[in-house]
């Protein structure tokens, strides 16, 4: 099974080398990358680099201004990386009436994206859980935005206390992309071996999923080794239960 690394997990080391990064990401192991942000770099020379060291592209996330108002510029700059899942990474919204209009952005987006052959998805925090009409913000989005694909971020959804086995279960082939990160009975972000999530039941639940993208907000170590060390337990523990 191939895994990705979301960059955001290592923006320090990103932006003292850039393709340096890349090169060590690939020999960890891993098979792809979703970028938060492109280092300023244009796409031809990003793909290039990607052609290099053997990386794929999972998803890039693009802030919602973008969406609003450079979305032609951000499907343009990712077909040409070969990108296929442009990710909102997060909203703001305080009233009712914040959701129904991130609700008309995200239908506009999505339906522009399907047009160029990519698929909009939206990651979750722990926010998205909050009850608007009787309903969790995240499954009105689900509701309302036919065309929109999810990224299950596992932490956001167990932070807001629900089990994330049976929530990805219950978004069927929306959940297209899987964040695994981990979290302790402190409701930290921590190493995958030190937490409570069982990565193995996330991944078997996860039948339509196209990517598994590892990652840490706030790493334990140095960056690149939580980076590292999560790729390895994570491989190590699907052979064993496998096994």
């Amino acid at each position: 099974m191939d895994f990705a690394l979301q960059l955001w997990s290592i923006n320090e080391e990103l932006e003292m080398d850039f393709y340096g990064t890349f090169e060590k990401v690939a020999k960890m192991g891993y098979a792809g990358v979703e970028f938060a942000g492109y280092g300023g770099k244009s796409a031809k020379e990003l793909k290039s680099k990607l052609d290099e060291y053997g990386l794929s592209v999972a998803g890039s996330h693009v802030p919602l201004d973008r969406l609003k108002n450079s979305l032609q510029e951000e499907i343009e700059y990712n077909l040409e990386i070969g990108n296929k899942f442009l990710v909102c990474p997060r909203a703001e919204f305080s009233r009712r009436d914040d959701v129904y209009e991130l609700i008309d952005i995200l239908n506009n987006a999505a339906s522009e994206a399907k047009k160029h052959g990519l698929i909009l998805a939206y990651h979750n925090h722990a926010r998205e859980f909050e009850k608007i009409d009787g309903e969790y913000i995240l499954d009105l989005l689900i509701k309302h935005v036919p065309d929109l694909a999810l990224e299950i971020d596992v932490f956001w959804v167990k932070y807001a206390g629900l089990d994330p086995v049976k929530y990805i279960k219950q978004c069927g082939d929306r959940a297209s992309l899987v964040h695994l990160k981990q979290i302790n009975g402190d409701k930290k972000n921590v190493d995958f071996s030190d937490g409570v999530i069982d990565m193995f039941e996330i991944i078997s639940a996860s039948k339509y999923a196209k990517h598994f993208i590892v990652e840490q907000e706030k790493a334990t170590s140095a960056p690149m080794l939580s980076a590292k060390r999560n790729l390895e337990w994570m491989i190590e523990d699907i052979l064993k239960k496998d096994n």
